[in-house]
């Protein structure tokens, strides 16, 4: 039996999108006959697994960047004998945080272990965006060239967009069969469709509200609803360190949730008529795939995205939805207006959106990588 184990921030029941992505990883390699064990900062990870806690804390999107950056790497430090003093036969490290992931990956080098990344966001190239490291300066040198030698040396490199994909294989050098495409996808035991809809035509957001979206845009929608009286209601379920326009928002048809756990969230999103996703238009945003996408495909809504990005082609080329700039409040607008008054439209939307949502199910990608990577064990 190969014996696999899992670094990573947060697994499950935390409703972080890399705690629920890793859980159903976990689920897909034990009942592939894998040994699994799982290093996380949750106190009480769900599943039947072996855990081993770190001792560290999990880097926090609230801290100011150095903070976070300081946390990062007392985790790193952590992973990293972690590693040394392992006895399985494979790690599978986590990226974000990306610190860890890079100190895992040097760990299991000395000790001649294959190590699998997985790529969620783009390292370092948040800390270029977010201003905290020039992207020309030495030690931004330091952290893309690292970046290259860690991917290049993965026995496997796992990421969540086509676009990513394509960065990875032309940093690394690595051949296609080295990186591959797993997308996030949503839990389809949870994520059901409900025939109960809200009575007024409702537009929920889920998820995250860090640095990378835009709660203002649902603010201006909303108010436009107001001043041309149409009956449209604005829901809002999530957290971060950009949630204050929103508490600080006093439209009657804009109701902000704040942080609901994961189990009840899909019970909440099924009775909505539309998900929408609302994130910064730069480069970090053009290449993503949020996971509350998935999770509105898996309860039967079109989605509105912004900006325009590997999502919004996935979603508008599919005929899922829409995508449009973050700039194109008019356009969005109009849309939302068609969506609510042309039923036929909006129920051609629907009925695409079932006929094809299982593809994106969880289980199933989970399923079909845990498979696809004992054969290339067995063969190594």
């Amino acid at each position: 039996m190969i014996s696999i184990e899992i670094l990573c921030d947060s697994f499950y029941p935390e409703e972080k999108a890399v705690g629920i992505r890793l859980f159903h990883l976990a689920n897909a390699l034990k009942n592939n006959d894998f040994q699994v064990t799982v290093n996380s900062c949750t106190k009480n990870p769900h599943g039947n697994f072996k855990h081993r806690k770190n001792f560290f804390g999990a880097p926090s999107n609230k801290s100011h960047a150095l903070v976070r950056l300081f946390q990062e790497l007392l985790l790193a430090i952590e992973f990293f004998f972690k590693i040394v003093f392992s006895k399985s036969d494979i790690f599978l490290l986590s990226s974000p945080p990306f610190l860890p992931m890079v100190f895992g990956a040097i760990a299991s080098k000395l000790k001649a272990k294959k190590y699998i990344v997985d790529v969620r966001d783009e390292y370092p190239e948040v800390y270029f965006v977010s201003g905290l490291v020039k992207e020309n300066s030495w030690i931004g040198s330091l952290l893309s060239r690292i970046e290259k030698l860690t991917y290049r040396h993965s026995f496997l490199t796992i990421t969540v967009t086509d676009n990513i994909v394509k960065k990875i294989i032309t940093k690394s050098e690595h051949g296609k069969n080295k990186v591959l495409l797993v997308r996030n996808g949503f839990d389809e035991q949870v994520f059901k469709t409900s025939p109960v809809k809200e009575q007024n035509f409702t537009i929920v957001f889920h998820g995250n509200i860090g640095k990378f979206q835009k709660p203002t845009l649902l603010i201006n929608l909303a108010k436009r609803a107001l001043e041309e009286k149409q009956n449209i209601e604005f829901v809002v379920i999530g957290w971060g360190n950009n949630e204050s326009s929103l508490l600080e928002s006093n439209l009657t048809n804009l109701k902000f949730l704040g942080k609901k756990s994961h189990e009840v969230i899909p019970e909440i999103i099924n009775k909505f008529h539309v998900g929408i996703s609302v994130r910064t238009d730069d480069e970090i945003s053009k290449n993503s795939f949020p996971v509350k996408i998935y999770e509105y495909l898996g309860v039967g809504l079109p989605v509105i995205v912004t900006p325009i990005s590997e999502a919004g082609y996935f979603i508008t080329n599919n005929k899922l939805g829409h995508q449009f700039t973050g700039y194109d409040e008019n356009e969005i607008f109009d849309f939302i207006l068609k969506l609510k008054n042309d039923s036929h439209f909006y129920q051609s939307l629907v009925n695409n959106i079932l006929q094809s949502r299982l593809n994106f199910s969880r289980q199933k990608i989970s399923n079909d990588l845990a498979l696809q990577l004992k054969k290339d064990l067995t063969d190594a």
